[in-house]
């Protein structure tokens, strides 16, 4: 047999087993799958296949033909000009993606606001953080040990309830309608239960109900009206807070009684008998815990004459029980006054700045 022959023959069996092959795939196939049987689902699928498949060949084509003119473009421009064309690809992005924030903002139920409190808390607490570990670091370098003070959080919790916003008070009421007529079928479902109509009673209404003679306390109060800061009687839908006017490096300023640690004195117990200076043996607290709230540090330009390296101070919580501020006691402070968190964080700003005010406002 001749080389043309044997390749021909070999060429042959292979066509054969290659047709074999193909009959058997198309009777597999017919079982699984038989004529008439294959559903719409089935067709749409195959063929949303064999779109994606076109698509995506064509879109491998178009970035191969995208990226050889870029590179014949490239190769033919000089280095300044490259410099120059990806600046203006840069310039292009960055402008995209400022006009999609733009339209994030009136996209509904856009979450471009999400998380922009915990944004706020973390750019100030960082600094704040990274300062305080300078700060250690400097102190471990020389040797030196903290002063440590305690100052207490003493706060007056609210008395009455916090006003309810006008859109709650609307869906309370709407809740009540709902509550009192109950679902309504049509008649044709022939259901056995049908709502009656009802009276809704409104937070007017049931003022108007009480009896005679009755008439429920303000909640704003005379001490409210006046402004008088030195009684418990206001705010009472908040909590309250007992602040000092003291005398600071030659200027007043408002603070939280603070006093030193003595030796052998826990940091409650020091609490507890700067609450004592500041209001009298008389008044009663409540301690719901042993543990600080926040700690502050301060370093003066100057070294301390004690040998320390700088003051850090350990915030407390407590808790009014029962008493009167015994103003007898006042030699230690300058003025004294029950303030909300605003109210504090606000004498603060005016006094000590930006990131001293914003301390007040996470501690209060």
């Amino acid at each position: 047999m001749s080389m043309s022959a044997a390749a021909f023959a070999v060429f042959g069996r292979r066509c054969q087993v290659s047709t074999m092959f193909q009959h058997q795939r198309r009777l597999v196939m017919s079982q699984q799958f038989p004529i008439g049987s294959a559903t719409a689902a089935t067709s749409q699928a195959l063929q949303s296949l064999r779109f994606q498949s076109t698509a995506t060949k064509k879109k491998k084509n178009n970035k191969k033909k995208k990226g050889a003119a870029a590179e014949e473009t490239q190769k033919s421009m000089s280095w300044y000009e490259t410099k120059k064309a990806m600046k203006k690809i840069r310039s292009q992005r960055y402008d995209a993606q400022q006009d999609r924030k733009e339209r994030l903002k009136t996209r509904q139920g856009s979450q471009v606001n999400r998380g922009t409190k915990k944004k706020e808390f973390d750019e100030w607490f960082n600094k704040r953080r990274v300062y305080q570990e300078i700060m250690e670091r400097k102190a471990r370098q020389a040797g030196k040990e903290w002063t440590l003070r305690v100052g207490v959080v003493l706060e007056r919790l609210p008395v009455v309830t916090p006003d309810i916003p006008q859109w709650e008070e609307d869906y309370l009421d709407l809740r009540q309608l709902l509550d009192t007529y109950g679902k309504a079928y049509p008649k044709e479902l022939g259901m056995d239960y049908y709502p009656e109509p009802g009276e809704v009673l409104t937070r007017k209404d049931m003022l108007e109900m009480l009896p005679e003679g009755f008439t429920p306390a303000s909640r704003i109060t005379e001490a409210d009206r006046s402004g008088d800061v030195k009684t418990l009687d206001r705010r009472l839908n908040t909590r309250v807070y007992l602040t000092i006017k003291q005398k600071f490096q030659d200027k007043s300023r408002w603070t939280l009684p603070t006093v030193t640690v003595e030796e052998d004195e826990t940091l409650l117990l020091a609490a507890q008998r700067a609450v004592r200076l500041v209001a009298g043996e008389k008044f009663e607290l409540y301690c719901p815990s042993n543990c600080p709230m926040a700690m502050d540090m301060y370093v003066p330009p100057n070294p301390p004459q004690d040998g320390s390296f700088g003051i850090k101070t350990f915030y407390m919580r407590v808790q009014y029980d029962e008493g009167e501020v015994d103003e007898s006691e006042q030699n230690m402070y300058q003025d004294y006054a029950w303030l909300d968190r605003s109210e504090m964080v606000e004498r603060v700003l005016s006094e000590r700045g930006v990131s001293t005010s914003k301390f007040y406002h996470y501690l209060l």
